[in-house]
């Protein structure tokens, strides 16, 4: 395992809000409102995916709304699984369909093609490559089977940037964070069909710049920097000064842009006398 991925196995349990609140602020609202694209589709999944299960609120909630519907929850962190892996299938069978989870890669998920009709990813893509991540959702949906996710844009704490200036070079990155557009094309790229994209700007008023940073990682382990690995005590000291120099009276202004998405896997294609038409692109 090399030092990138250890760093941030370290970061998610060290900000993993099983530690703390099991529905952390920011998540559970942003996840609230993903929850509302689904009244607008007409689906009942057989077998449902939460990506990047995280600690199960996700879960939780998609089984309240689907109750006849298989869960399974896959983080690539066994110590996040909302369900112990043991017990997973066990300790729930009878209480209804099964809820399964499962440690993988979401960029290789044991899963067999066209197994999974709800593909759910809540605030996973800022730390996976999405084009990958966009294959791999579209081999294991089945046709007619629909991917939705959430995530956030590069217009996020777009107060917070100016201030970013006090710190050293190569200490000054924010997110990484993915433009609407690009999602979209990354999408049809993995061949789902029919993308839908919206976004959001979420206004939120901190009192202090920690607890802002504290809520951000429960997403995950470093959409914002740090005073530690590179940012000296002072330095840090002048970006706090600099960003305070948009206090308003009711705090520290800070914008989520939040990107929702969904897209289809489209249903083959059929002539009149049943043969399948299969589409053959030119090599890129």
């Amino acid at each position: 395992m090399d030092r990138e991925i250890l760093r941030l196995r370290r970061g998610f349990l060290r900000h993993s809000p099983r530690a703390n609140d099991p529905s952390p602020f920011l998540s559970r609202e942003i996840g609230t409102r993903l929850l509302t694209r689904l009244e607008y589709v007409t689906l009942t999944p057989r077998r449902l995916l939460d990506l990047g299960a995280g600690g199960g609120w996700s879960g939780t909630s998609l089984q309240h709304r689907f109750p006849d519907t298989t869960l399974l929850e896959v983080d690539w962190i066994p110590e996040l699984l909302p369900v112990p892996v043991e017990r997973a299938w066990w300790g729930k069978w009878r209480r209804g369909p099964p809820r399964f989870s499962l440690a993988a890669d979401a960029l290789q998920l044991p899963l067999a093609r066209h197994s999974i009709d709800l593909v759910w990813a809540h605030l996973l893509l800022p730390w996976t490559p999405i084009e990958r991540i966009f294959s791999e959702v579209a081999r294991v949906l089945a046709p007619g089977g629909l991917f939705l996710f959430s995530t956030l844009g590069p217009d996020t704490l777009r107060e917070l940037r100016p201030a970013l200036a006090e710190l050293p070079e190569g200490t000054q990155r924010l997110g990484p964070f993915s433009d609407m557009h690009d999602l979209g094309d990354a999408l049809v790229q993995a061949r789902l069909a029919d993308p839908v994209m919206e976004r959001e700007d979420l206004h939120i008023d901190y009192p202090d710049l920690n607890l802002l940073l504290q809520d951000l990682r429960t997403l995950g382990p470093a959409p914002a920097p740090r005073p530690t690995g590179g940012v000296g005590q002072q330095a840090w000291q002048r970006l706090t000064h600099a960003y305070e120099g948009q206090r308003s009276a009711t705090g520290l202004p800070a914008t989520l842009e939040v990107i929702y998405g969904q897209a289809w896997k489209p249903q083959p294609r059929t002539l009149p006398d049943g043969r399948a038409v299969i589409e053959v692109r030119p090599a890129p």
